[in-house]
């Protein structure tokens, strides 16, 4: 592991056209060394897009792997290279966004586990000019922890992903709040459909917007076919929360449902969405 990420530090230090020409290369061993997450995937494929066939679901988690891996090399890049402002990106609704930060309420950034999350995280930061919180958990690796850390602080008021106290303090003290609301949770939660099957969402989300009165407004970060990343800011979500946690949550997850189908190589398909059930029904992975 940690020859790998020497490698990668290392490659980031050529211009980003050199070692984007490489990711093709490293996409073929990863394939081989993912062990189970490969069938993580594939479970993943299988139950979001039934209509495939199996071909062409190898072909999309082939796909996936490779635009993960250059979003990963973007994202060492972006947050460590010495010209990471020279990388390639537009921005959609910053007025907006900037229009309710002058308004002084809470704002919680809304979005999934697309494999462009962190360096979106930096793009926000970058064009808002202003510190963000962040909310995350600890990697399995030391070394990956302690280097993602480290830059978090650079950029971000790091929050773990149960913190709920300090969530809700950040917002108070007027900080942009990233929230991933499709985090399969076991606790505190409800069953939305998420390509029409169940999976378990946690409810504090609406939880949080409600006590402080948050804006709510959904963002999504994609790479396009000319390597160029798009950051985009929708509309704030009308009358969020309501009185029904279950109905918000389904609406978001319908909302980034439409925008994953249109990019699924650029969802995380590696995440066991579905690994908490229903009562009653046999696990999934």
């Amino acid at each position: 592991m940690i020859s790998l990420i020497g490698l990668i530090f290392l490659l980031i230090q050529l211009p980003r056209w050199m070692y984007t020409c490489l990711i093709g290369v490293f996409a073929f061993f990863t394939t081989r060394l993912l062990g189970l997450r490969s069938k993580v995937i594939m479970t993943n494929l299988a139950i979001c897009f039934p209509g495939l066939t199996l071909k062409a679901r190898q072909q999309l988690k082939n796909a996936f792997i490779k635009s993960t891996i250059h979003t990963l090399f973007d994202t060492v890049y972006c947050y460590c290279h010495l010209f990471s402002h020279k990388m390639p990106v537009t921005v959609e609704g910053l007025e907006t966004m900037k229009s309710i930060l002058q308004q002084h309420r809470p704002v919680i950034l809304l979005t999934a586990h697309f494999n462009t999350t962190f360096i979106a995280g930096k793009f926000i930061h970058d064009n808002l000019q202003q510190k963000i919180a962040n909310v995350f958990r600890e990697q399995s690796h030391p070394l990956i922890n302690y280097l993602y850390e480290r830059k978090q602080r650079q950029y971000f008021l790091s929050i773990r992903k149960n913190n709920i106290r300090k969530m809700i303090q950040a917002l108070q003290e007027h900080y942009p709040v990233i929230y991933l609301f499709d985090l399969n949770d076991s606790q505190g939660k409800t069953f939305i459909p998420f390509f029409n099957t169940p999976a378990a969402t946690k409810t504090s989300l609406c939880k949080i917007a409600k006590i402080t009165d948050a804006v709510v407004v959904p963002y999504v970060c994609l790479k396009k076919s000319d390597g160029h990343y798009h950051l985009q800011f929708m509309k704030p979500l009308e009358n969020f929360p309501s009185d029904n946690a279950t109905a918000d949550l389904t609406r978001v997850s319908l909302l980034f449902e439409d925008i994953i189908k249109q990019y699924p190589e650029q969802y995380l398909w590696t995440h066991r969405r579905f690994k908490t059930r229903p009562e009653g029904e046999g696990k999934i992975y």
